[in-house]
């Protein structure tokens, strides 16, 4: 019996179409979009830093048994670990690889960070339209029925609840999300950037090794 009271879709729509245009206006629509896209991301399957290092380690095992000459690159479906793998064919080196992980880091933080003030912008601004509704409410209540006067104070009330409920019961915890979402795959990708670079090492140092004993046998 409450569902009908609690529920204005006019208000609500209000909230919400009003709260992102204000802050598409605010941001910018470029700025906007990737955010809505940082957020459907969320639904996705996060960067898996287990699965990652098992297909990795394929590719140094293969640099172990065939050097980085006759190795071919393999790709996990990863954009920056699929680069980092061709680098690391072409160019061998890991300082190189390290490098580009950095700049790979900046890049996605710095798409996190934005999202993330986009929907902060946007808890900001859904409080402003719940008060705009409820101006309008009241505004719009033009006869002295106890009737309509009673419709128009439900309707300021959902409108100013609506824009509080929306901003920080939607907006703020989906901008906390895309910013944990990010610390969160960091670290996993520093973990596993961490291990391959070892493991690289350890190549790198057993062809040294190698080699002055390979010399003394032509000698």
């Amino acid at each position: 019996m409450l569902l009908p009271f609690w529920f204005d879709p006019g208000s609500l729509t209000l909230v919400l179409v009003g709260s992102w245009v204000m802050t598409a206006l605010r941001c910018g629509l470029g700025e906007t979009r990737s955010a809505l896209y940082q957020a459907f991301a969320l639904a996705t399957r996060p960067f898996d830093r287990v699965e990652a290092k098992a297909e990795m380690a394929k590719q140094v095992r293969q640099i172990a048994d065939d050097g980085y000459v006759r190795a071919e690159a393999r790709h996990i479906g990863d954009g920056e670990f699929d680069y980092l793998t061709d680098l690391l064919i072409s160019r061998r080196s890991i300082d190189a690889l390290l490098e580009e992980h950095q700049r790979y880091k900046h890049d996605r933080s710095d798409i996190a960070s934005r999202a993330s003030a986009v929907f902060q912008a946007a808890a900001e601004a859904s409080p402003v339209m719940g008060l705009a509704g409820t101006l309008i409410a009241l505004a719009s209540q033009q006869t002295n029925g106890e009737t309509a006067l009673l419709a128009a104070v439900g309707m300021a009330v959902l409108s100013t609840l609506y824009g509080l409920l929306v901003g920080n019961v939607i907006y703020v915890p989906l901008a906390t999300a895309i910013a944990r979402r990010n610390e969160r795959e960091e670290v996993d990708r520093e973990a596993v950037l961490a291990w391959l670079g070892e493991g690289l090492r350890s190549i790198n140092a057993s062809f040294i090794e190698a080699r002055p004993l390979a010399t003394r046998a032509k000698g």
